[in-house]
Formats: C-alpha cells, structure tokens, sequence
C-alpha cells in the first residue's frame, strides 16, 4: 500500500546519492591533500636537517607555512573544485582563521584527554587527528569553501 511517501523518496533519491558521491569524492581527496601535507612535512623537516644541518626549530615554522599554502591551494583547486569562482581573498582568510582555531582546539582536546582522561599519548593523539581530520573536512566543505555538495550546475544555465 502507498502512503504517498513513497514516490516522494525516490524521486530525491538520485540527487541525495548525486550529494553524497561528490561529498565521498571531495573526502577522497581530502585525504590525498593530507598524504601531500604529510610527505611535504616529512620532506622539509628530514631532508632540510639531515641534508643541510638546518636547525629543526628554524625548519619547523617554515614547513607550517609551506604546507598551509599548499593545502590552501590543493583545497580550492582539487578538493572543492567548485570553490576556484569565488572570492580568493574570502577562503583564504577563512582557511587562516579556521586552521588556527581547529589547531588550537585539537591541541586542547589532546590536553583534556591526555590528563585528564589519563589516555596514552599515542591514542590522543590518534583521536584528536581522526576527530580533527572528519571535522575540518566537513568545516571547509559546507563553510569556507562553500557550495556544499551541489552538483555545478553554471554551465547549464549560461
């Protein structure tokens, strides 16, 4: 029997799944970014202290600076494809103002587990990035990038 709900349900079901594949394809190369992110941390900080006995404190900052614009730029180019027509001066300062607060609150939450949950360091720390990683992905998708997962859709109207 049919209650009338039902034609309603597969009628949005095409475009809650349209929805959800872009949101699984952007937190695919979310991760990627963050694999790139990693690597140019590990590449800086290693190769610039083993290969040219470049202090680790001067190396460290460097790399924070280095790895945020890459993740910047690899977010509004390839991860939120559709964020490229937009104000770049508005993401950017966003991207700076996000990044900070979402660092400083991982850092507290790692504290807060830390000693006060008395959780070993290791599993802090693997809570916090895990937490941190679904959270910031989610934060510049539907809010300093923009366009959520909507389909891109201005080509079709001119």
């Amino acid at each position: 029997m049919t209650n009338g709900t039902s034609l309603d349900q597969d009628d949005a079901s095409p475009a809650t799944a349209k929805r959800l594949r872009a949101l699984v394809g952007k937190g695919m190369r979310f991760c990627v970014t963050t694999l790139v992110a990693l690597t140019l941390h590990l590449v800086i900080n290693v190769g610039g202290h083993e290969f040219f006995g470049i202090d680790s404190n001067v190396l460290y900052p460097i790399t924070l600076l280095s790895i945020s614009l890459s993740t910047f730029l690899l977010f509004r180019f390839f991860v939120y494809p559709e964020a490229r027509e937009k104000n770049i001066a508005r993401q950017g300062g966003g991207f700076v103002l996000a990044t900070a607060a979402f660092r400083l609150a991982e850092w507290g939450a790692f504290a807060a587990l830390l000693n006060l949950a008395h959780i070993r360091y290791y599993w802090c720390i693997l809570i916090v990035q895990a937490a941190g990683t679904i959270s910031k992905f989610l934060f510049f998708n539907f809010f300093v990038f923009g366009g959520g997962t909507k389909p891109h859709t201005r080509d079709a109207h001119g």
